[in-house]
């Protein structure tokens, strides 16, 4: 009436842990990707827009960009002055 119990084997065990190395691994690089695209997203000329100092301003290239969108993201000037993001009246 003695019953052997099996325990679980050693190559399911190293199965195991390949497998959640596999899913660690690509878990990062998915995350990773994930940051460029929002960022991508985000960004005012995939939007349409055009990012300028001054909305709406013939000195300031955006003329026909006259609305101020402050969701979409626009880099710095290169003399550090922050940018905004201009937009389009479109019908």
């Amino acid at each position: 009436m003695y019953k052997k119990a099996q325990g679980i084997s050693m190559n399911m065990i190293i199965i195991a842990a390949i497998a959640l190395l596999v899913l660690v691994i690509t878990s990062i690089i998915f995350i990773g990707r994930m940051s460029g695209t929002t960022a991508s997203i985000e960004s005012c000329t995939n939007k349409a827009g055009m990012c300028g100092v001054v909305c709406g301003s013939e000195d300031a290239g955006t003329a026909n960009y006259p609305f101020q969108y402050n969701e979409f993201k626009c880099p710095d000037a290169s003399d550090g002055t922050p940018q905004q993001c201009c937009l389009q009246l479109q019908i």
